[in-house]
């Protein structure tokens, strides 16, 4: 490169040579080559990312639990207490001959306690005390003058502080409960149905209900009064399909069942004012009952029964027959329940005896005078 770089030179001098290039003519100048540049370090390409998948739509947040109630009670560990207190100002029958009445106020504090459901108990007795006497013929046998004598002059009066005793589930072999009875049946109901010990308003007992199973007998006992000697009433029922089949489309479908009721009247009389006047008391009446009934349908949305029974009071040897069916049936969730009997009753016997004014016809059957139910006798008639 060099070589030609002269070559080149010389080929351009005037013709005086090279001296005369030398002495004036142009001056050539020759640099060196310069150096090439150095080769930039080229990036390194990096491999693809993975593209970021798309974001999760958010998952909704549970919210806190509501606190309780005020008055639900305080729960832990299946325990629970609760209380309350009620009042009101009314009027009430004088209970004489005199159109009058007196003002009252109730108090009604109420403490229960429980453990889960195999146990509690409420207490809450009534108490109510009289603000007008009028006219004044109450208040000299009002329990220091206000609290209302007639509500408090019987032991069993004092069942009314026990509101609530249960012990068990309904579902366990056995299982009990103790308070006030207001719609009480026993059986098909064709002695004691829809009983109420409450409707009496001089007249305030708790009741006892126990229940035991044992295989395809079921027995069942019932006490109106645990503080004094009134209604005692019972029940033994044999499931006659689950006794010879272990089907379940037999089980509570044939069943035999024996009632007995038994009435003492020995409280629940009268308000006495006056103590040296001796007490009333009424006959004691004793009834049994024989049923037997046969379930001929069961599905979920309809339940036919046939039944048919016989019954006698001790007192008067009357007899009483029936034969019946029930129909049960749910249309769209809508429940229908209807019941047709053909009954025999004659002289002192009648079906439903013990109903839910029973504490009222004790002393008169029908209207303010006249013979108490005990005592009314029926023709021997169907109805």
């Amino acid at each position: 490169m060099l070589l030609a770089l002269l070559f080149t030179a010389m080929a351009s001098l005037p013709d005086g040579g090279l001296d005369d290039a030398v002495d004036g003519g142009p001056e050539l100048h020759l640099a060196a080559p310069l150096p090439a540049p150095a080769p930039q370090p080229q990036p390194i390409p990096q491999p693809a990312q993975p593209a970021p998948p798309p974001p999760q739509p958010a998952q909704p947040v549970p919210p806190p639990p509501a606190p309780p109630a005020s008055d639900a009670g305080v729960e832990a560990s299946g325990l629970s207490l609760h209380g309350a207190a009620e009042a009101d100002l009314g009027l009430f029958p004088t209970g004489y001959y005199e159109n009058g009445f007196d003002v009252m106020t109730t108090l009604h504090p109420v403490i229960g306690f429980g453990v889960g459901e195999d146990f509690g108990i409420e207490l809450g007795p009534t108490f109510r005390l009289r603000v007008f006497d009028q006219p004044a013929l109450n208040r000299p046998s009002d329990v220091g003058g206000f609290l209302r004598g007639a509500d408090w002059d019987e032991l069993s009066d004092y069942g009314q502080i026990l509101q609530s005793l249960r012990i068990a589930k309904e579902t366990s072999i056995f299982h009990l409960r103790l308070g006030p009875a207001r719609k009480k049946s026993i059986g098909l109901g064709h002695l004691m149905w829809k009983y109420n010990n409450q409707a009496n308003v001089d007249y305030h007992p708790a009741s006892g209900l126990a229940v035991l199973r044992a295989g395809p007998v079921r027995a069942e006992f019932f006490a109106s009064d645990i503080l004094g000697a009134r209604l005692f009433a019972g029940e033994v029922a044999w499931d006659i399909g689950a006794t010879f089949s272990s089907d379940a489309a037999v089980k509570d479908r044939y069943v035999l069942a024996l009632e007995l009721v038994h009435d003492a009247n020995l409280s629940a009389r009268p308000f006495r004012p006056d103590k040296s006047v001796a007490p009333f008391t009424l006959p004691s009446v004793t009834m049994l009952h024989l049923d037997a009934s046969a379930v001929v349908v069961r599905s979920a949305a309809l339940r036919w029964m046939l039944m048919g029974g016989v019954g006698v009071r001790n007192e008067t040897s009357d007899l009483g027959l029936l034969v019946g069916m029930t129909l049960d049936a749910n249309v769209k969730e809508i429940g229908f329940s209807t019941r047709l009997e053909l009954r025999k009753q004659a002289g002192g016997f009648r079906h439903g005896f013990f109903g839910p004014t029973y504490e009222l016809q004790r002393f008169v059957d029908i209207g303010y005078s006249g013979p108490s139910l005990g005592a009314a006798l029926l023709p021997d008639s169907f109805s």
